[in-house]
């Protein structure tokens, strides 16, 4: 396969610890990014506007769970997330 030779080529330059550690994910900082760079995303596809009009969650139960977040409850960032994945689909489909 691909990755016997890649370890065939690489292997007299990489360490053969490097060839047998465990596999491991790759996170991304979401929390993180939903707090700053991303935060236009809360409001853009979490919107009391756009969730009445998907229809699929209580808007008011979105907009509690958002005013959490922005307030400290870090945590929420991932239920928050597919909230704004879930919404910024139904806005691509219906376009």
């Amino acid at each position: 396969t691909g990755k016997y030779l890649l370890k065939k080529v690489l292997y007299d330059f990489v360490p053969e610890s490097i060839f047998n550690r465990p596999k491991w994910g790759f996170a991304v900082p979401l929390q993180t990014w939903l707090s700053k760079d991303l935060s236009y995303l809360l409001d853009k596809y979490l919107s009391e506007q756009v969730l009445q009009e998907a229809g699929f969650v209580k808007p008011a139960m979105v907009l509690q769970l958002k005013k959490r977040f922005l307030a400290g409850e870090s945590y929420l960032y991932n239920r928050l997330w597919t909230l704004i994945v879930l919404h910024k689909w139904f806005k691509e489909l219906k376009s």
